[in-house]
């Protein structure tokens, strides 16, 4: 069995518009509250702070339409509880991009289970 890596014109679409509609069911406010909570937890020491650009904002709101905001929390607690994810690796490289934490399904539910 082969494995499909890319969607089809019509599920493009269809995602696409999925996510509009998750994006538009969403409080603005609320996406800025996850993106502060984010920074709070893992930009604190930075000297600049993270941008809250289009890319993320998107990526939030469909995180929060699918998931409550407690559970988006607990998934951004559970990075910064990974040692791998914190710097503690063969790279010595932190993880922890809001890119990674809310990329899909199974990636939130894996970060928030490391909170339970």
């Amino acid at each position: 069995m082969t494995r499909r890596l890319r969607l089809t014109k019509s599920e493009k679409i269809e995602k696409e518009a999925t996510d509009a509609m998750k994006t538009a069911a969403i409080k603005s406010e609320e996406v800025q509250e996850l993106f502060d909570y984010w920074v709070t937890v893992h930009k604190a020491d930075s000297k600049r702070k993270p941008l809250l650009d289009v890319k993320r904002r998107k990526l939030l709101a469909i995180s929060l339409y699918d998931y409550d905001m407690e559970y988006c929390k607990q998934a951004i607690d559970g990075c910064a509880n990974s040692h791998f994810h914190m710097g503690q690796n063969n790279r010595a490289k932190i993880y922890n991009s809001l890119e990674l934490i809310f990329r899909d399904s199974s990636t939130i539910e894996r970060f928030a289970g490391y909170m339970e």
